[in-house]
C-alpha cells in the first residue's frame, strides 16, 4: 500500500540470495564480497604425464573443503599446468605442478608415469601417484605413492604397479586418482583402469545451476561434468593389446597401438595423462573454484521496498 517518500509498505515479502560461484582455469586474483567470512573449495593441482608405452600419469591432487575462513582479500589464486608425457617409448613423463587458493589452502601435482625399461621402474608420487614401467618377466615395480601433502582427508592415491608376466614386458600400472588406486600389477587380467575422480557437485553446487563453471568434458565423457581427478590409464600388451580406460574424472585413456585425443587428461579437471607408443598423454591442468553461500544475485517475488532496490543494486546484486 502507497507509503510515504517514495516507499512502499505493509507487503512481506521473501527473498533469498544465490550462492556466489568463482572458476579458476589459470592463474589469478580473488576478491572476497564485502562481509563474507568462509567459503568451500576446490583446489585441484595439474595431473601427472604418461610415460611412453609406460605407466598411466597420477591425478592432482584434489582438496574439497567446507566452511573455511577466507584470506585476506586480493588472494592469490595458483592453477598448476599439466605435466608433460613421455614423447617417445620408452620416455617417462613428468609431474603436474600444484594449485593454491593463498597461503593456506593447496594441492600436490600428480606423480608421472614411469616408461618402460628393464629392469621396471615405480611411479612418481604426487597428489596421486603415477603408474609403474614393466619391462620384466619377474621383478615387478610399485606404483607412485599419493597424498603427498600429507593431507587429512587424503589427496590422492597411488597409482598402479607393473605386472610381473614370463611373456609380456608392456604390462604398466595406471595412475591414481583422488578416491581410487591405480590398478595394474597380477593377474594378467587386471584391467590397468586408472584410479577413480571425485564429483564434487553434491558440495559445489550441480552443473545444471550453474552452467559455466565446471570445465567441459569432450564427447562421449559429457556425462561426468562435475568430476575431478581421475588416473590415466596404464599400457596393457597381454593377453591382446586393448585400450584401457582413464579413471572416471578425467583421466586419459591408456590406448594401443595408437595415440590421440583421448589420451589426455582433461584440461582444468586434473586428469593424470593416459600412455601410448608416442606421444603418452599429458596430464590435465588444474582447477580453483570458490562457492560462498548467500552471497549471489537476489531471486524474489513481491513487492520490493525503493531502499531495498536502491540497497541491493549498490551492492551490485540486482539481476
Amino acid at each position: 500500500m502507497p507509503g510515504s517518500g517514495g516507499f512502499i509498505f505493509g507487503t512481506t515479502i521473501t527473498h533469498t540470495k544465490g550462492d556466489l560461484l568463482q572458476a579458476f582455469t589459470s592463474p589469478g586474483t580473488f576478491t572476497s564480497p564485502v562481509g563474507a567470512t568462509n567459503a568451500d573449495l576446490l583446489v585441484v593441482a595439474g595431473g601427472g604425464g604418461a610415460g611412453g608405452s609406460g605407466g598411466g600419469g597420477g591425478a592432482g591432487g584434489l582438496r574439497l573443503l567446507t566452511s573455511q575462513p577466507i584470506p585476506a582479500s586480493p588472494v592469490t589464486v595458483t592453477v598448476g599446468a599439466g605435466g608433460a608425457a613421455g614423447a617417445t617409448a620408452p620416455a617417462g613423463g613428468s609431474g603436474g605442478s600444484p594449485s593454491s587458493f593463498g597461503p593456506s589452502y593447496a594441492a600436490s601435482g600428480g606423480g608421472f608415469g614411469y616408461q618402460v625399461l628393464s629392469p621396471p621402474g615405480s611411479g612418481g608420487p604426487g597428489g596421486s601417484g603415477g603408474g609403474a614401467g614393466g619391462n620384466s618377466p619377474t621383478t615387478p615395480a610399485p606404483g607412485g605413492s599419493g597424498n603427498s601433502g600429507g593431507y587429512t582427508p587424503a589427496e590422492g592415491q597411488p597409482g598402479g604397479a607393473s605386472k610381473t608376466d614370463a611373456t609380456t614386458f608392456t604390462n604398466c600400472g595406471s595412475g591414481g586418482g583422488h578416491t581410487g588406486a591405480g590398478l595394474g600389477g597380477n593377474p594378467p587380467s587386471s584391467p590397468y583402469v586408472g584410479g577413480a575422480g571425485t564429483d564434487v557437485q553434491p558440495t559445489m553446487g550441480p552443473a545444471p545451476a550453474n552452467p559455466g563453471f565446471y570445465p567441459p568434458f569432450p564427447s562421449p565423457r559429457a556425462p561426468e561434468v562435475g568430476s575431478f581427478a581421475g588416473g590415466g590409464g596404464g599400457r596393457n600388451e597381454t593377453p591382446t593389446p586393448t585400450n584401457t580406460l582413464g579413471g572416471t574424472g578425467s583421466g586419459g585413456l591408456g590406448t594401443t597401438p595408437s595415440p590421440g585425443p583421448a589420451n589426455q587428461g582433461v584440461a582444468n579437471t586434473g586428469g593424470g595423462g593416459g600412455s601410448a607408443t608416442s606421444p603418452a598423454g599429458n596430464g590435465g591442468s588444474g582447477f580453483v573454484g570458490i562457492k560462498i553461500a548467500n552471497a549471489g544475485p537476489v531471486s524474489a517475488s513481491g513487492v520490493w521496498t525503493l531502499q531495498d532496490q536502491f540497497e541491493y543494486k549498490k551492492d551490485d546484486l540486482w539481476t
